[in-house]
């Protein structure tokens, strides 16, 4: 046996044991909760030297040390946005956030991240992924690839090491590994193609097969189906998936009168205020109504259908006022498409302010809306970048004459948009680490995104023009998130003032709420979990019956749905 077959039957035999410890490691993990399925092999020592010919063709200097994939991992999910959680739960363990010892991956040895995709620029999945990826710091930006694929071949590749080494081979030499995520759909469609339409799939190669075309465009509309699939079975998840919490942050800004005496002052006539204020009224419904979606995408269709309209009458676009107008109706539309909380829609309303954000750049409400829809997004880097955009520009305003503020930021947008930046950095920093903690209970982020969103809410209270409607949500949710932070014991760190603060604040919240009247979900388990921690159990249990007896109201009435989460935390108390 030559040299180099006795090394790669060493690889082989080296990398079975890693495949062990890492199997063994997935079973303690919580991946298990977030994919459909998981399956690993080795290569034998005869793959790995018929690849090493085969990669000598067209790189002479290729040996076995350059095999990144001797372990292979492909990790199956139903959902392609639980593809982001698995991401996490990878790389939480490659950097050791992770509690168990040992763990089989060399520490912060994440060597590669592939993204293969059909619409690389245009897949909000596609850009989680590489912000996730990007987050953990491991790789360069540049360095995370993003690779279109004519064959519609979609999939994440991630390649690490393995901390077990090969007797007598490279000293520094540990076993590579290549993870791929992919959802159920996509796994087997690519074993179709794999099979009958593609000899080679690593992303490097695509040779086709000499199969008749008909097989080739068969196969391509059979990927059509699965992407649909895929797409719908997102589109499940995400209504059943309940986002009280985010949806109570998107609440338009402006009033009627602002909207009638601002388009009156620019000189745009009756009939035409009065055509837009009637599709505003449509929006107004659909706030009230239960049926929230359907009838604010309606309402997005209506203002959509009236600038069509508009844009007919030339005349119309050569008036002094149209900006302003087309400004108006755009927003509008876009807030009702976010409202909607669609993903698709939301997609749709970031498409909208990132066109408007061109003409209208000294406007901060555009990158306050882009803020909430990149969060709705679960891309929270580029929607915190976004609001902190938005404060800088309304800090520039601050010396700007009230007449050209009237349309870019009036005084009773200011006072709300003051506010919201607060509420909505902080939600966006928690929200992150609610989804970091679900696939990753002890990353070091969970705390540190605890703390911002704790800080980034805080100072809102400090603000004169604040309402007593303002300070309360405002206290609620910073108390939400001190009892976040100082009620696992794993969030290491100085909880003093978190305590302090509850201690401080929680007689408001109790104070200010009728509990036989409240149907405020948000604010009574906020309480309920205050009373909880200072070990007043009565007066939790009270609060708790109260959340059941709305739980069941809205059952009843076919209203929304309370989180889950919070149901949990009722039935446990209540047991």
């Amino acid at each position: 046996m030559s040299e180099e077959k006795f090394f790669a039957s060493e690889i082989s035999h080296s990398a079975e044991a890693a495949e062990n410890q890492l199997l063994e490691i997935l079973k303690t993990s919580n991946l298990r909760d977030k994919c459909y399925a998981y399956k690993s092999r080795v290569k034998t020592w005869k793959s790995l030297i018929s690849k090493v010919e085969i990669k000598r063709k067209k790189k002479p200097e290729y040996n076995l040390e350059d095999i990144t994939d001797v372990l292979g991992l492909r990790v199956v999910t139903l959902f392609r946005q639980d593809m982001i959680d698995v991401i996490d739960i990878i790389l939480s363990l490659v950097t050791h956030q992770m509690p168990y010892n040992p763990i089989p991956f060399v520490k912060n040895s994440l060597k590669e991240a592939i993204i293969y995709s059909p619409s690389i620029t245009n897949d909000n999945i596609i850009s989680q992924a590489d912000q996730k990826i990007n987050s953990f710091e491991l790789l360069s930006y540049q360095n995370i690839k993003k690779e279109p694929s004519a064959a519609r071949y979609s999939s994440i590749h991630l390649v690490a090491c393995m901390d077990v080494g090969v007797p007598d081979f490279k000293v520094d030499y540990k076993i590579p590994i290549e993870i791929q995520i992919r959802t159920v759909f996509e796994d087997a469609w690519g074993e179709l193609d794999h099979k009958y339409g593609y000899q080679s799939r690593e992303g490097k190669s695509e040779e086709i097969i000499a199969n008749p075309l008909h097989v080739q465009k068969n196969l391509l509309t059979m990927k059509k189906f699965v992407d649909a699939c895929s797409e719908y079975a997102d589109n499940i998840r995400d209504l059943a998936v309940e986002t009280q919490l985010e949806e109570r942050t998107v609440k338009p800004l402006d009033t009627d009168e602002l909207i009638t005496d601002n388009l009156t002052v620019e000189g745009v006539s009756k009939n035409i205020i009065d055509d837009y204020m009637k599709v505003r009224e449509e929006r107004a419904a659909a706030e009230r109504s239960s049926n929230r979606s359907q009838l604010y995408l309606n309402a997005a269709e209506s203002f959509s259908k009236l600038l069509e309209q508009t844009l007919s009458n030339t005349s119309i676009q050569k008036e002094s006022y149209f900006k302003t107008y087309y400004y108006y109706i755009k927003m509008d539309e876009a807030l009702c498409r976010l409202s909607t909380s669609d993903s698709s829609e939301t997609e749709k309303a970031l498409i909208i302010y990132k066109e408007l954000i061109k003409t209208y750049s000294a406007y901060p409400v555009i990158r306050f809306r882009m803020g909430q829809s990149y969060i709705r997004l679960k891309e929270f880097e580029e929607g915190r970048k976004q609001l902190k955009t938005c404060r800088r520009i309304i800090s520039k305003l601050e010396n700007v004459t009230l007449e050209k503020k009237r349309v870019c930021l009036p005084e009773i947008e200011l006072k709300k948009l003051d506010v919201g930046l607060c509420i909505l950095l902080g939600f966006a920093y928690w929200k992150e680490a609610n989804d970091i903690y679900n696939t990753a209970p002890e990353s070091i982020r969970v705390r540190a995104f605890l703390d911002q969103a704790f800080l980034q809410t805080q100072p809102a209270l400090n603000i004169p023009t604040l309402t007593f409607e303002h300070k309360l949500k405002l206290i609620n949710n910073i108390i939400f998130y001190a009892l976040e932070i100082v009620h696992f014991k794993n969030l290491k760190g100085n909880n003093e003032k978190y305590l302090k603060f509850i201690e401080d604040n929680y007689t408001f919240i109790a104070e200010n709420t009728q509990l036989e009247n409240s149907q405020n979900i948000q604010q009574l388990d906020t309480l309920m979990n205050c009373y909880l921690f200072l070990d007043d159990t009565l007066k939790a249990v009270n609060v708790a019956k109260r959340i059941e007896k709305l739980s069941l109201e809205s059952n009843i009435k076919g209203g929304s749905r309370i989180d889950k989460k919070v149901l949990t935390r009722v039935k446990d108390l209540l047991s």
